[in-house]
């Protein structure tokens, strides 16, 4: 639903993390300057409740970002579908040797790119037969089938071995 709201002092700023010294103000409380940018440019807002599903998140994900730089797959599994499973991939891809046999930039790490390896290791090793010619799906679904539960003696294991 569209709608258009003229600027008001219904809404106040909170939990701003890169200019933390507006939180608390209204709209009210800005200069003139900000007051006039805010009238003259729109400001859209998504909410998704907290039973969307994963895939209409990463379509949502994908159209908000069709005109900036695009989210990689990586990023958004991790919005998504954060968890034990994700956080222990994260570990793997922290690992010292898998770091030095697979040696990634740092703009590269920063789009998770390592991490998208560590998953897909997994992922291909253990069900490397179920996989149908989409990657992203076939991802997505492993890291929802393991998300809370996975067998993490073994795969931590299987990681230091291969």
């Amino acid at each position: 639903m569209r709608r258009n709201v003229r600027p008001g002092n219904d809404l106040q700023l909170k939990n701003l993390k890169k200019l933390p010294l507006l939180n608390g103000f209204r709209y009210s409380d800005l200069p003139s300057l900000q007051q006039n940018k805010l009238k003259t440019k729109p400001l859209c807002m998504i909410v998704l409740e907290d039973k969307t599903s994963l895939e209409i998140r990463q379509e949502m994900r994908k159209r908000i970002n069709r005109s900036a730089i695009k989210v990689k797959a990586p990023e958004v599994r991790r919005f998504a579908l954060g968890g034990p499973f994700m956080e222990f991939v994260k570990k793997c891809a922290e690992h010292e040797l898998f770091n030095e046999l697979c040696p990634i930039g740092e703009s590269t790490k920063k789009r998770r790119e390592d991490e998208e390896l560590v998953l897909r290791f997994f992922a291909y090793s253990d069900q490397y037969k179920s996989f149908k010619h989409d990657v992203e799906k076939f991802l997505n679904k492993f890291v929802q089938d393991n998300k809370d539960k996975f067998d993490e003696k073994r795969m931590s294991e299987e990681f230091e071995n291969t």
